[in-house]
């Protein structure tokens, strides 16, 4: 294999920074880390390079590879951290501090052990799921406000928690030629965020299940049900107490239980969850709200 050439810092890359376009693939750095699970991300990144015959050039600024090239007359940056998973952040944030990089141009590629094989999935913004990498990038750019794709790599054996040998462990053969196919979708996709991206929200249910408490948590399933269903994912279930309703128009329900719902989901299906949990003897009220990302930890230097 060739040696990979010393970058030249900011070559033809001058102009406005909200034309630009940052694209990181996450992996961890050695020969023996090559086409493992874990890997995905950089998988990605050199796909997108293969793709569009550019060339890696090692960056001892930022302590990474980086590939520059111009799309559609957008400036996009590659990036492949050299550090190892949960040190990304640092060569991210570098990056960005050095080309006054938006976090609104950010895209972050990654493996997601609680995705399948084959499926990958696009988010403007959101947790880190217990991405190592995810984690440091949000410590170090201190928002979570940044697009990520996530890329399946699915658990192996499902009832097993602990999964650091499947995700440092290579793809089977099967495996291998669905991540082909896989790795060739991402890399024709545009890097722009569409606006059906998944977005955060507030669900606020009050519920009155005739008065009784037994018939709360069957409502709660029924609710967290419909959102998965629709292809959402819930953060969060908080049950409040029984409330007295300080003005009702109908006497027969006087009270009720509050259950506040975080979850994401795509803006489409926030229409068909009203229709669904149509208003009844059960769901006295509901009630969608935009929710701003969880707040990230203070940025390092």
């Amino acid at each position: 294999m060739a040696p990979v050439p010393e970058a030249e810092h900011g070559a033809s890359f001058s102009g406005p920074s909200g034309n630009l376009r940052l694209v990181v693939g996450l992996g961890n750095s050695g020969r023996k880390y090559v086409g493992t699970r874990h890997n995905a991300g950089f998988m990605a990144a050199d796909q997108l390079v293969r793709r569009w015959r550019i060339e890696w050039a090692r960056d001892k600024k930022f302590d990474a590879r980086i590939a520059k090239t111009e799309r559609s007359g957008q400036r996009v940056i590659l990036c492949k951290p050299e550090r190892f998973m949960n040190a990304s952040g640092e060569a991210v944030r570098a990056l960005a501090d050095y080309y006054k990089a938006p976090t609104a141009g950010l895209l972050v590629v990654v493996d997601d052990a609680d995705l399948p094989v084959g499926e990958i999935r696009l988010r403007a913004r959101g947790s880190s799921g217990g991405h190592h990498g995810l984690e440091s990038i949000e410590q170090h750019l201190g928002t979570r406000e940044f697009a990520r794709l996530r890329i399946g790599i699915g658990r192996g054996e499902t009832a097993v928690r602990e999964i650091t040998g499947h995700v440092l462990a290579e793809f089977s053969r099967a495996e291998r030629e669905l991540m082909d196919k896989v790795l060739t979708q991402v890399s024709s996709r545009k890097t722009k965020v569409k606006a059906n991206a998944v977005k955060r929200y507030e669900g606020l249910f009050i519920l009155n299940t005739a008065g009784k408490e037994e018939g709360v948590k069957e409502m709660i399933d029924k609710i967290s049900n419909e959102i998965t269903a629709m292809g959402g994912r819930i953060e969060t279930v908080q049950k409040m107490d029984k409330k007295n309703f300080a003005r009702v128009s109908d006497k027969k329900y006087t009270s009720g239980f509050y259950v506040n719902v975080i979850f994401e989901a795509k803006p489409e299906s926030i229409a068909v969850l009203r229709k669904h949990l149509a208003l009844n003897e059960d769901v006295y009220r509901v009630m969608f709200n935009s929710a701003a990302a969880p707040a990230a930890a203070a940025p390092t230097r």
